[in-house]
């Protein structure tokens, strides 16, 4: 079929990126030394002082918790990056008519695009999952929560994963498209802050506000749907995008 075999290019195109692999490396070995920092304060400073205090909290909110938030804002970084070229490159350099050429329409094209991405981030979550699930075996951890807490990783990935390809079918230039993609997520951020000053309302217009429902062990429909809209929207936005700008121009 036309579009598993544009899933595969699309996949063979990111893995022989060196970019690629120099910025997974990078992000693997920043959330391990964030996980390694996190357990040993839990070993050295709070576990004694949790057994004092008869508290229920465990490695579950003190490490866990806290590493889940790491991994959603340095995805803030990682994922600009690597979806900067997924239109934009390919229009800077002319090579989105060999698509036009092929029995491929504007939508199964970025299908495309949004798959192999997605195919890719599975692979490095199922690195990234190797840690969390390594606390199993050392005592009692919440597995609802962190059940919740990669749901809702998974969402947000993908959510950025939408943004970054809408924003790199708008430029031509990649770097732009990771900034804008960046800008984006700081305005989302805002957003999220300004629930503090009263304005809730706003702050629920943030993926984060979402975001940080599933990492304290909530799942919801009303989160679920916000995540699925967003993605859906970016994709929607981006077909019509492309459809006004033919590929081939």
């Amino acid at each position: 079929m036309p579009l598993i075999a544009a899933i595969v290019h699309e996949l063979k195109r990111i893995v022989m990126q060196r970019s690629f692999w120099f910025a997974t490396a990078a992000l693997i070995l920043i959330l391990g030394l964030v996980f390694y920092l996190l357990i040993e304060n839990f070993i050295q400073f709070k576990q004694a002082e949790l057994l004092a205090q008869h508290s229920s909290f465990g490695v579950t909110e003190e490490v866990l918790h806290p590493w889940f938030g790491w991994s959603a804002l340095l995805a803030l970084i990682f994922l600009p990056l690597l979806t900067m070229q997924t239109l934009s490159g390919e229009r800077k350099h002319h090579t989105l008519v060999l698509y036009q050429l092929s029995a491929l329409t504007t939508a199964q094209i970025i299908a495309a695009k949004f798959i192999a991405l997605s195919l890719i981030l599975q692979a490095v979550l199922g690195v990234f999952a190797m840690l969390p699930l390594s606390l199993i075996s050392l005592g009692p951890v919440d597995l609802g929560q962190i059940l919740s807490s990669f749901i809702g990783l998974e969402l947000w990935l993908h959510a950025l994963l939408a943004l970054g390809i809408l924003m790199s079918a708008w430029v031509k230039a990649p770097l732009m498209a990771a900034l804008l993609s960046f800008g984006t997520c700081i305005f989302m951020g805002l957003l999220e802050w300004s629930g503090i000053g009263g304005f809730q309302l706003l702050s629920k217009l943030s993926l984060l506000f979402h975001l940080k429902s599933f990492l304290a062990g909530f799942i919801s429909i009303q989160n679920l749907g916000c995540f699925l809209i967003f993605i859906l929207s970016c994709m929607l936005m981006t077909c019509f995008r492309m459809k006004r700008e033919p590929i081939y121009s």
